[in-house]
């Protein structure tokens, strides 16, 4: 039996699917495939080599009907997976598709973590219009309770614990307008002592992406990903002198393998929900700078208030 489309948020269907034993992770992920290859939908199915070969095993020659890739492949990038799942489901045309993925939870931070969970928590609105039912894989024995608890309020259904069920309303959702994560209320913690500031304006703006590329390039960063970070910040920057009161302050320093330069400005402060998670509109000539940046670094952090807005912008130095 296969759920019903959530009339909440268009045709995408969010289901939490958490377990915790490989014949439960069977047990519940088996029929759901099966149910989609009969009804002729597409199946992806993203997760670690050893549940990929414990599923192919059982699904014998239906395996071959299935897309499947590797979750340290496919979930490198909390907005990067989003749109590449969305990619994935835009391209059958229309039919239905059915995509089970597992990120690898264990190997997160607890920064990292939170992110992924606003990236679930996303979901629900960016992918919306999408023709797909989405089925998360969380292993109990390896996410931490509290980020469990999160992950079960970001899914607006939820599969289990009796494999012949349907997935089921989750009494437990909270709608994206109304999630608050854990930490987010709180300012960002001070710069270190030795970090270096600038203060830029529109004249100065290629200052600061010079200001920016030397401190990179000192602390080891390769050319390539010297260029991304210069993209982020001259975005963000160029955002903080059109909508933040023309000028603003950038401050950057080296902390845990990464580069870490934050753009703050005296402006009113964001008030879209989930900023840089959704492109613009198609055609549109303008709106790409936060969707960009949160493509294109590896961590984006946002505070925001009436006194201005201050962007964190993380990437690794290799």
């Amino acid at each position: 039996m296969r759920v019903h489309p959530s009339q909440a948020h268009g045709p995408f269907t969010h289901v939490a699917v958490p377990y915790g034993t490989d014949q439960e992770y069977l047990a519940l992920v088996l029929p759901q495939v099966r149910a989609a290859l009969a009804s002729r939908e597409d199946v992806l199915v993203v997760t670690g080599p050893r549940k990929l070969a414990l599923l192919r095993d059982r699904l014998g020659r239906d395996a071959a009907a299935i897309d499947t890739g590797l979750s340290e492949r496919w979930y490198d990038h909390p907005a990067r997976s989003m749109t590449t799942l969305s990619d994935y489901a835009r391209r059958r045309e229309g039919r239905r598709v059915l995509i089970v993925g597992e990120p690898y939870w264990e190997r997160l931070t607890a920064r990292e973590a939170r992110e992924w969970v606003r990236r679930e928590v996303a979901c629900n609105l960016a992918l919306a219009p999408v023709n797909a039912t989405g089925m998360c894989l969380f292993d109990r024995r390896a996410i931490p309770r509290d980020v469990f608890a999160a992950l079960h309020r970001a899914h607006p259904y939820t599969l289990g614990p009796d494999p012949s069920a349907a997935p089921r309303r989750n009494d437990g959702y909270v709608p994206p307008e109304a999630t608050r994560l854990a930490g987010d209320e709180k300012p960002f913690d001070e710069p270190p002592a030795w970090c270096e500031t600038i203060a830029f304006d529109l004249p100065t703006l290629k200052r600061l992406r010079e200001f920016v590329a030397t401190r990179a390039r000192r602390a080891g960063m390769p050319p390539d990903r010297v260029s991304a970070l210069i993209l982020c910040v001259a975005e963000l920057a160029g955002n903080a002198v059109e909508h933040g009161g023309g000028a603003g302050r950038a401050t950057i320093w080296r902390q845990d393998g990464a580069i870490v330069c934050e753009i703050g400005d005296g402006g009113g402060g964001l008030t879209a929900p989930f900023p840089g998670y959704f492109p613009p509109p198609e055609g549109s000539p303008r709106g790409y700078g936060l969707w960009l940046t949160r493509q294109t670094c590896d961590l984006m952090e946002i505070r925001a208030g009436q006194d201005g807005t201050r962007i964190r912008v993380h990437m690794r130095l290799r």
